[in-house]
């Protein structure tokens, strides 16, 4: 799982926290990604929504805040799909 973030918003700690708590209790490995500059965002955020970003088994999985348990059941689904 990779999630790409920039400190513009004040939840965006959050909502890594409770990503990673979620994949966590999934074995999940997680990437973090700190967006740098726009040129950066351009390239590599899959949304124009550039603040944060989840990408998992190669979807986006969340743009915004999510609780860990909507997180968790999520990837959960995510984990039963047939590869």
């Amino acid at each position: 799982m990779t999630i790409l973030r920039s400190f513009q918003c004040p939840y965006v700690e959050v909502a890594t926290e409770n990503i990673l708590a979620a994949a966590s209790k999934l074995d999940i490995s997680v990437d973090l990604v700190e967006i740098q500059s726009r040129d950066e965002l351009m390239e590599k955020s899959p949304t124009p929504y550039g603040i944060f970003s989840v990408i998992y088994k190669g979807q986006l999985i969340s743009f915004h805040r999510l609780t860990v348990h909507s997180v968790y059941k999520k990837l959960q689904t995510l984990l039963e799909e047939p590869v």
